[in-house]
């Protein structure tokens, strides 16, 4: 059983874990409601295209626009702008688990539409440059616990569009893990406790961890990134189990 007492390298963690297909891997996630900015998009001009990543996560932001300028070229005449949207709250605290997971993706659509609609800055940019289009693509991972005996790390995928108001959602591959580093993740925390929580009671709160699985490797394995163990636990980058799983997401 792993534990923080015992210092180890990621060598000892290298290959322990596995890739798991996750079925289904099409989700549902509520679209917000049509923000008040929709109708400052300039009609006619489709092709330019203001892409928000509400992360500071700076890969993430490449994942987004690796993507939607692989759908959109510049070659076809579109023009697309990606940015980022720091401090987007996802209300699930660092470490979501289970439904956990598809409730932060959906929120951070929702608080990233609420903040852009409020900021006069991103409003002028939208006049600016003709934008004609607003995507929202919302990436989270999550564990799941809820079924299995070894828990998974599952990315969610959220892409919205403002000018059609649908949102398309899908799971990633998961990576498995050690139940023991979960519970030692959990043991330290809830981002937002209450009382049901507590008691045991399923509440959402409960799913809502302060201290992410990464974290807790990275102080087990030395030499383990905490946002990309994956790549050691079964040679494959997070970063490109999460792409794989966008460029099968179209985005019209």
């Amino acid at each position: 059983m792993p534990s923080i007492l015992v210092q180890k390298t990621a060598e000892d963690f290298k290959g322990t874990e596995k890739l798991v297909p996750i079925y289904p891997s099409v989700v549902d996630i509520q679209s917000p409601p049509a923000p008040a900015f929709k109708y400052l998009l300039a009609r006619g001009k489709k092709k330019n295209i203001l892409v928000i990543v509400p992360s500071g996560a700076e890969k993430k932001k490449l994942l987004a626009e690796n993507h939607v300028n692989a759908e959109y070229p510049e070659a076809n005449g579109y023009t697309v702008f990606v940015k980022k949207l720091e401090g987007v709250a996802s209300g699930v605290g660092e470490q979501p688990y289970d439904h956990a997971g598809q409730e932060g993706a959906q929120n951070r659509i929702k608080n990233a539409i609420t903040e852009m609609s409020n900021s006069m800055e991103v409003l002028r940019f939208i006049q600016n440059n003709k934008v004609g289009e607003v995507l929202v693509i919302s990436i989270e991972n999550f564990i799941r616990r809820e079924g299995r005996e070894r828990p998974v790390d599952i990315g969610v995928i959220a892409i919205h569009s403002v000018v059609s108001g649908k949102t398309k959602a899908r799971l990633s591959e998961g990576v498995s893990i050690h139940p023991a580093i979960v519970d030692q993740a959990r043991e330290r925390g809830l981002a937002h406790p209450n009382d049901d929580c507590a008691l045991g009671h399923p509440d959402t709160a409960c799913n809502h961890g302060k201290v992410t699985i990464g974290g807790i490797l990275a102080e087990i394995y030395s030499g383990v990134d905490k946002s990309n163990w994956h790549e050691v636990a079964i040679g494959i980058s997070r970063w490109k189990i999460l792409f794989d799983t966008l460029c099968r997401m179209p985005c019209g």
